[in-house]
């Protein structure tokens, strides 16, 4: 089996890299954080007087975008709890960048997964563990399961959305597949996860790279 880059391509990497160039860029807000994973490379999940200001912030996302980034990546701290965050998509996506967050589901209300869907973020959802208390560990936190859980159900309703067996599937309300592995062999994130062995004919969807984008079709 074969995987292929998410978001470019070997010969978009090779060029990028012989002409000192991005293709994304990573970024923290924020340093605040309201959980307190055990595995954080962050000892100090405050804020700090000394964060990038609103100003900073946009000419940094302005100066990545002049040297060729295409993605924005925003890390944390918890990005769903930065005050300015839905200001910060906007104004990202008005640049013609893509986004992609990881959170862990705090601030994601219904509010906010609107607006996570109308600038087309790709949200990375962090669960460590389907158990409650090794969850509730992991993250240092009581009630971080439910949270999170809570953060996913504000998300999007993906029995809507997820095509093909996982849409359907009876173990749906707990499972909708591998996104990451849909998109890797796919090209479509909402499509049925290839690898899961109650999708018989996933496989099929995937039949090669593209000559000129490196993905596949």
């Amino acid at each position: 089996m074969q995987l292929y880059n998410l978001d470019f391509s070997a010969d978009e990497l090779r060029r990028a890299a012989a002409a000192d160039r991005l293709l994304s860029m990573e970024m923290e807000f924020s340093r605040e954080c309201n959980f307190r994973c055990a595995y954080c490379y962050l000892e100090d999940r405050t804020a700090r007087a000394d964060e990038l200001s609103l100003a900073e912030i946009r000419d940094v996302v302005l100066q990545a975008r002049e040297l060729g980034a295409r993605k924005i990546i925003i890390l944390g701290g918890e990005p769903s709890i930065y005050p300015h965050l839905s200001e910060m998509l906007r104004f990202i996506a008005s640049h013609g960048l893509e986004i992609e967050m990881f959170t862990n589901g705090t601030g994601i209300t219904g509010e906010l997964a609107s607006i996570l869907a109308a600038e087309k973020v790709r949200v990375v959802l962090k669960m460590n563990s389907r158990s409650e208390g090794v969850q509730d560990r992991l993250a240092g936190k009581k009630g971080a399961f439910a949270i999170i859980r809570q953060g996913l159900a504000n998300l999007k309703n993906y029995r809507e959305m997820i095509k093909g067996p996982c849409r359907t599937c009876e173990k749906s309300s707990e499972c909708y597949g591998c996104r990451g592995a849909a998109y890797q062999l796919t090209g479509d994130y909402l499509a049925s996860d290839p690898t899961c062995w109650r999708n018989t004919t996933g496989h099929a969807t995937c039949t090669g790279p593209d000559e000129k984008s490196g993905r596949p079709v």
